[in-house]
């Protein structure tokens, strides 16, 4: 795999006399072999990249929620007013 990718989907060897002969399984493996080096060399750039552009582009969840002790504080105080209500009723 590593040679149809340097060889860019070529696969050749040498046959007895010293000429260079295909080596494909069926016809059409050498355009399947080119195809798939495209696709590799498309996408593998992609695979290394979307982390990192999601990560700048996006907020974190720290961005989404505020200080989580002012917020349970602020929930516990909800709480205490309901109960109080709740006990007054």
């Amino acid at each position: 795999m590593i040679n149809n990718f340097l060889k860019t989907g070529k696969n050749e060897g040498i046959d007895v006399e010293g000429n260079l002969v295909p080596l494909y399984l069926f016809d059409g493996q050498r355009a399947i072999s080119e195809t798939l080096v495209v696709m590799i060399l498309i996408s593998a750039p992609m695979f290394l990249c979307v982390k990192p552009c999601i990560a700048l582009c996006c907020p974190g969840p720290e961005a989404e929620h505020h200080d989580t002790k002012n917020h349970q504080s602020e929930v516990r105080a909800a709480e205490s007013e309901h109960a109080a209500e709740e006990g007054l009723l």
